[in-house]
């Protein structure tokens, strides 16, 4: 039987709002402004409904799965 973290169950989902692009030493970055961390799908959409009455157009939300060891980007919301 394989053990799980519990801190590893609660971060199966991931939810970061995005805008633009950052430079660092003549390198592009990713503008991450939040990034928040839920165990499930049901508890990601509610805080992506709420984000996406606060949010002004120019900001994109994007959804993440936690898929073996990466993040597989499942839907970006502009």
């Amino acid at each position: 039987m394989n053990y799980v973290k519990k801190q590893e169950l609660k971060r199966q989902y991931k939810v970061e709002i995005f805008k633009g692009i950052q430079v660092i030493n003549n390198e592009n970055y990713d503008f991450i402004d939040s990034r928040q961390f839920f165990p499930t799908p049901e508890d990601a959409f509610k805080y992506i409904e709420k984000l996406k009455l606060k949010l002004e157009n120019d900001w994109v939300i994007r959804y993440f799965k936690r898929s073996e060891e990466d993040w597989e980007l499942l839907e970006i919301i502009n």
